[in-house]
């Protein structure tokens, strides 16, 4: 009896294991970042009430720059500048369904779920307030 009752356990153990795909269903699909490429806006006030923007500069190349800010926080940051290169990308689920969409700063080393729709650019990072900025015809050249 407990050999027949230990083999019935390994059988469905073998089962459980066979059956469990490893990141199949999470296969990244890179997208074309033709969305974030430019220049994104976000307006606050300063410690003297001053209006301020930080801005978000996505590049072809896969390289993206803030001003008054950083990349990897919420932080506004009056002066500061940082560059990173960035990843835009989802995950398959099924083989029809495609996840949230994905930023990654290769500086910061973590996903953050971003957003574009309608001149707007929602950024969520994990723990923090989402942060929305609008595109912008801005340019420093």
């Amino acid at each position: 009896m407990k050999q027949i009752l230990n083999s019935v356990i390994i059988l469905v153990l073998s089962v459980f294991i066979i059956s469990c795909d490893k990141d199949e269903d999470n296969e990244k699909v890179m997208l074309d970042n033709k969305d974030l490429i430019g220049y994104w806006v976000l307006n606050f006030k300063d410690d003297s009430n001053e209006q301020k923007a930080k801005i978000l500069h996505f590049t072809e190349d896969g390289k993206v720059a803030i001003e008054n800010g950083e990349l990897c926080s919420n932080n506004n940051k009056l002066g500061n500048t940082e560059s990173s290169s960035y990843e835009y990308y989802t995950y398959r689920g099924s083989p029809s369904e495609l996840m949230p969409v994905n930023l990654k700063f290769a500086s910061c080393g973590k996903e953050y779920s971003v957003g574009v729709k309608d001149l707007k650019l929602t950024l969520k990072r994990p723990g923090l307030e989402e942060e929305v900025f609008e595109k912008s015809e801005f340019t420093t050249d």
